[in-house]
């Protein structure tokens, strides 16, 4: 079965309105940026839904929900139904926040640079295990045409991009994407909610947004050109807000990459270096 995404109105005004807004396909959640497919009453949809690949190599939609659900920026945010699509009310929630934790779960139940078919040394937690892969891959990791482990240099880029993470930002971003608590991630976004007043009228904010400019011109100026797209919500709370947290400076993703490096890029050394960046940051 295909991934699907829909979107559900709240108080619909009229029959015309009455059903959700669906898109069929590879779940493309920018389809919903644009005002011509979603009607005069956007303003009124309050619960998206995304349904995951089902196949016999996919994980379903429980693991993709588990998934999600065990990275602090997206703990408690989304539930799953009973018809197994994962669900998120998004009145209230960041509209950066809501996409990326869905882009997330897309990616996890598509596959990724086939990272997540590692073999995972014993007493690792498949859960665990998949989580950190993920989080290494938004670094750069991958696996070469030889099936060997391996590392570029700036992660993964573009407007697709879920968390961009380069060499240059600080490792704290890979401590709280492994291991924040709610508390700890709870101002890592910074775009309003979805279909709300403001530049998120007509959707969640991308490179290619026409309402990007007008975002950046209201964000603090510190971040203001630094926030081009919707995987840079990392970067700019560790710029923000990151001080306050005392624990920046220590360790970049470039050395962590080179340490990982220089133990040999085994996947028993790449648990060892998370177990690690947990002491250094907790």
């Amino acid at each position: 079965m295909s991934t699907s995404f829909m979107a559900a109105f709240s108080e619909p005004r009229d029959s015309s309105t009455s059903g959700p807004v669906l898109r069929q396909g590879a779940a493309c959640f920018g389809s919903f940026n644009r005002v011509d497919n979603l009607t005069s009453d956007a303003e009124l949809l309050e619960v998206m839904e995304w349904h995951p690949r089902v196949a016999p190599n996919c994980p379903s939609a429980k693991e993709c929900f588990d998934f999600i659900n065990s990275m602090g920026p997206w703990k408690g945010v989304y539930h799953l139904t009973s018809v197994g699509t994962i669900a998120v009310a998004i009145r209230n929630i960041p509209a950066d926040r809501v996409i990326t934790g869905l882009m997330a779960a897309r990616n996890y139940n598509l596959g990724y640079n086939n990272l997540e078919r590692n073999r995972i040394p014993d007493g690792i937690e498949n859960l665990e295990a998949q989580k950190l892969f993920y989080i290494a891959y938004c670094a750069g990791a991958s696996i070469n045409s030889f099936g060997e482990f391996t590392w570029n240099d700036q992660g993964s880029t573009g407007e697709d991009g879920m968390c961009l993470l380069t060499n240059e930002t600080d490792a704290y971003a890979l401590y709280l994407l492994a291991y924040g608590t709610e508390e700890e991630c709870s101002d890592l976004f910074f775009q309003d909610p979805l279909f709300s007043d403001g530049p998120n009228e007509n959707g969640y904010l991308r490179d290619s947004s026409s309402n990007m400019p007008r975002f950046r011109s209201r964000l603090p100026s510190s971040i203001s050109s630094l926030y081009r797209s919707l995987g840079d919500w990392m970067k700019c709370y560790l710029v923000l807000r990151g001080p306050a947290t005392g624990k920046l400076g220590r360790l970049t993703v470039g050395q962590f990459k080179e340490r990982h490096r220089s133990r040999g890029n085994t996947l028993a050394s790449l648990f060892d270096m998370f177990e690690e960046l947990k002491d250094l940051y907790s």
